[in-house]
Parts: structure tokens; sequence; C-alpha cells
């Protein structure tokens, strides 16, 4: 008899739970945000919160399959399902279905990535980080294309002391990919439009042993002091670093020989860290509003003076990539990396770069390299 009234509080409760986790995705949290809270008010007496998380990922790339009205019929219909059923919004399906494998592309939307690197810029004894986290029982696995990167493959790194002191970075594959493709050099001045977070320019400066000067333009202020704060927690010396505030819809930026700009986005290509994004793309309406945020961005990038540039986003779709792109096509330059080729039904396919979540264990996200006119 306890024993039954035991299991029934315990579904009950993460009944409560998985409600509340919803009620904040329904509002437009991330989901990492929408689990805290929801965590800070429904505690799980009964369950380990590391299972929440991932049947919480599962009930959120589930709900466009789900057809109860409210989020504890959904949350129930989910439970009782032997069965997960990933559904995408009708138009994504129309979008993607000619271009990708859309079963592999909604499978490895449940596997989570993380990958790290060891923080150069504070320490050079990768050997010696890589040998503590294997202590703390974090398994890694080094990456065939950019040696210095690793995949966890067991193990919390922001548990771990090495993460907390910014000795690790976490940084995806594909974001990694994107600096890559820029070619940092010893002596170059670049130029990074939108540049918040910041792990992009701290790579940049790791990748040219501090031997560059990093011009970072962000329009967010807030952002700008956020990115400015982590860069020097980060080991990056405040003098190699020159913060613009600028709209870069309207670049003014000419300091430097290469451009990066890795425009905001859908984030469609986050969905298997975040599914919270996911509901945002109900319809067309936010991939439509990025696309013509990132062509006024491109534009005026190729108004400006350089000598190379890298253009990404983080997106799965050919609006956010290959639509912009085409009009540069001739300007396109193929970059060293391994990743896949672009939509090819796109003349500018085959010249770009993308990386994809159930190819390369990475974020989808599309990078070009473009040529300027600039001569040193």
């Amino acid at each position: 008899m306890n024993s039954g009234k035991s299991l029934e509080k315990k579904s009950r409760e993460i009944k409560d739970f998985l409600s509340a986790l919803l009620f904040y995705v329904e509002k437009g949290y991330p989901y990492p945000v929408s689990f805290k809270r929801a965590k800070d008010i429904k505690k799980l007496k009964y369950n380990d919160y590391e299972k929440a998380y991932e049947i919480g990922r599962a009930l959120v790339l589930s709900y466009f399959s789900l057809e109860g009205r409210s989020r504890r019929k959904k949350v129930e219909e989910f439970l009782s399902r032997k069965e997960l059923s990933i559904v995408l919004p009708d138009w994504m399906n129309r979008s993607l279905e000619k271009r990708i494998p859309l079963e592999k592309y909604k499978e490895s939307l449940l596997k989570r990535n993380v990958w790290f690197r060891v923080n150069r810029s504070k320490t050079q004894n990768e050997e010696k980080i890589i040998r503590s986290l294997e202590l703390s029982d974090i398994e890694a696995e080094q990456d065939k294309e950019f040696t210095f990167l690793f995949k966890v493959r067991k193990g919390d790194l922001t548990r771990t002391k090495l993460f907390q002191e910014h000795l690790i970075i976490i940084q995806d594959k594909a974001s990694v990919a994107v600096v890559e493709a820029l070619e940092p050099s010893p002596g170059d001045r670049i130029v990074e439009l939108a540049s918040a977070p910041g792990l992009k320019a701290e790579l940049m400066y790791e990748l040219t042993e501090g031997k560059v000067e990093l011009f970072l333009a962000e329009v967010d202020i807030q952002r700008m002091e956020k990115e400015r704060k982590l860069l020097k927690e980060l080991g990056v010396k405040e003098e190699k670093t020159h913060f613009v505030s600028q709209d870069s819809t309207f670049n003014t930026l000419s300091r430097g020989n290469k451009v990066l700009l890795d425009a905001p986005c859908s984030s469609s290509g986050t969905i298997s860290s975040d599914p919270s994004v996911l509901l945002s793309l109900r319809d067309y309406t936010r991939v439509g509003e990025y696309a013509r945020l990132q062509s006024k961005m491109l534009n005026s990038l190729m108004e400006s003076n350089f000598e190379y540039a890298v253009f990404s986003t983080c997106s799965i779709f050919p609006e956010e990539g290959e639509v912009l792109l085409e009009p540069y096509n001739d300007l396109i330059v193929k970059t060293r990396l391994h990743g896949s080729r672009g939509y090819t039904d796109f003349q500018v396919g085959d010249k770009i770069t993308r990386y994809f979540s159930w190819i390369h264990d990475s974020q989808d996200f599309v990078i070009a390299g473009l040529r300027g006119d600039l001569k040193r």
C-alpha cells in the first residue's frame, strides 16, 4: 500500500515538474533557464535531476506531436507513450525534406554533444589538464579535424574546478570551425561584427599566440561589457582588444584586414542543445526576421574594405545561408574546412561549408569565406 502511494506521489511529482518546465519553455525562455526555474519551484524528491533534464528535453522535442490542449495534458500524453515522436512544423519539413535526411536529423536532436578545448591563453600544459579531467571522471575524445578540440564522452564539465577557473572552455565544434575558416595569423587586425559573447575572439587571440589586434563590434552595451569581462577572465590582454559600440547593419569599421561576421540568427542549429528553439520555429516568422537582418549586415560588410572575411550563421535553413550568399557567388572563397558542402540547389552550394549534427556531432552551421578588395 505504501509502495503504491509512493509511486503515485512520484508520478504526480514528475508531472508537476514537467508542466512547470513546459510553462517556461512556452514563455520563450531557453531550455536551461526553464529547467532551473522549474527546479526552483517544483522540487523532485524522488527523481534524479540529470534524468529529469533528459526527459524534459525529449518532452520539448515531442511538443508538436502532442495533442493535449493544456500543458498537463501534453505531459501526461508524453509520459504514456512507449515511443518518442519528434514532429517538425510543416514549413520546416517542406524546407528541409529535399535537402537533408530528415529522420537522421530528428534522431540527432536527441543527442547532446559537448565539445571543449584547453584555454591556452591561461595554460600551455594541455596534457596535464586532460589527465586532471580523467581523474574527475570525465572521458573525452580528441577531434581529428581540430586536434586541440575534445568531445565529452562521459561526465559534466561544468562541475569541475578547471571549468570554473576558465582553464577549459566549452565551445561547439562548428563554432570553432568558423574561427578556423578565418585562418587568424600573427600580425592580423581582425574585425568581429556582433562579437558577443566572446569565445571566438578568445580563440583568435589564442591561435595567434596573442599577436593580433581585435576590433570587437557589438550593438548591445550590456552584452559588450559582459564580453569585455569574460575575455579578461579568459586571459586575453586588454591592450589587444578594442571594443566598438555599433549597429553592424551600418558597419563603420575599416581597421582590419580580416572580418568575421557570425550573424545573429534563428539559432535553429542549436536545437539539440536547446530544444526550446524548436517552439520558436512554429512558423517562418523568426527565420524571415533574422534573414532580413543578416542580409543588411552582409551587404554592409561587403561594402567595407577588407582582404578576407568569413560569414556564418548557426542555422539549418538556406534562407540564413545560401540565399544570402548567392548574390556574392563570384566572391566566395572555398575554405580549408573538412565539413560538408552547402545545399547544392544553389550555385554557392559547392563553395561553402556546412556542419551537420548527424554527420559531425556538432551544431548546424553554415560557413563561407569571402574575398575583399583591400591590399596590404
